[in-house]
């Protein structure tokens, strides 16, 4: 077939389409495995293993301290999170000198730079100290910006606590939430100097509290739930002669103390149920618990589950 016949310009076009679809075809080859031979060498995108970036153990935290470095494994105060999409923490406080204020508050702040001039996010958590036991944290999130720097605070003014563990890991991995979560699992049932810790509950399954007891004539107790950032679904019933139970939702904040975080509220007729949301800080709920009976005890049942972000 020459250039005289009509088909000539249509079947000149097909082999051009053949002969370059032929040579696309070889340099996705030779592209596939160049990616096959840099996965081989470096890992699967994505998928690479966490890397250990703190790790530090019976960390003291001085009395009182406010915002104490923490150092990363290279014990540098500013870590690179660029190669990072996310991060996983595991944190042990303890109370290991008889502190009264059984907090301590981690704060992960987020740079653009390495000398840490140009903030971008930074995120507080307010966890309690165990006296005993093991109030164990974990958490994860996504990065924030290219450095981090972690820092603690002792909030007890009189009386050193300590980080038992901290580490933190970067990952390749897209966090798998929008917003950072830390939660508690259930450890040795650690005590907590001033609360009373549920009998259930502090776990990842979002129930973070439940508890059933009684309280005497005008008594009161401080029950502490579970770490969870976000709305809280709590229940409460009451029984008794003449039950009156106040109940006022609070966290801990950093330097405030014990606050509210919702009206306070009474629950008082037989058999009565309260049902109320709530929106936690990145604090425990703290339910304080008060009999306003002078005379006669109350018993009461709390439920507290997790009702999302």
């Amino acid at each position: 077939m020459t250039a005289d016949y009509a088909d000539w310009g249509a079947l000149a076009a097909l082999q051009t389409f053949i002969t370059d679809l032929n040579l696309a075809s070889q340099t996705l080859q030779a592209t596939a495995t160049q990616i096959a031979d840099e996965i081989a060498a470096t890992g699967v995108p994505l998928l690479g293993s966490p890397a250990g970036l703190y790790s530090q153990t019976s960390l003291a935290v001085t009395a009182g301290a406010s915002g104490q470095v923490i150092d990363n494994a290279s014990a540098g105060a500013y870590t690179a999170m660029g190669s990072y999409l996310s991060y996983d923490v595991a944190v042990i406080p303890a109370n290991v000198h008889s502190a009264t204020v059984p907090f301590v508050t981690l704060t992960l702040s987020w740079y653009g730079d390495s000398a840490g001039d140009i903030l971008l996010y930074r995120e507080m958590w307010t966890v309690p100290t165990a006296s005993s036991g093991s109030y164990y944290v974990i958490g994860s999130g996504p990065v924030r910006g290219g450095w981090l720097q972690v820092t603690v605070t002792n909030e007890d003014p009189t009386y050193a606590q300590q980080l038992t563990t901290f580490a933190l890991y970067g990952n390749s991995r897209p966090a798998p939430e929008p917003e950072p979560a830390w939660f508690n699992v259930p450890s040795n049932t650690p005590a907590v100097t001033g609360y009373t810790l549920t009998d259930s509950g502090h776990t990842v399954d979002g129930m973070l509290l439940h508890y059933h007891g009684s309280l005497t004539a005008s008594a009161s107790v401080n029950l502490l739930g579970s770490l969870y950032y976000g709305q809280q679904a709590v229940d409460v019933s009451v029984s008794g002669t003449s039950p009156s139970l106040s109940v006022s939702p609070q966290a801990y904040i950093s330097g405030k103390g014990a606050v509210d975080t919702w009206a306070s509220y009474v629950v008082g007729t037989e058999a009565d149920t309260s049902e109320t949301l709530i929106y936690q800080p990145r604090s425990p709920l703290i339910l304080a618990l008060a009999n306003n009976n002078a005379s006669d005890s109350v018993t009461f049942t709390v439920a507290v589950v997790a009702a999302g972000p």
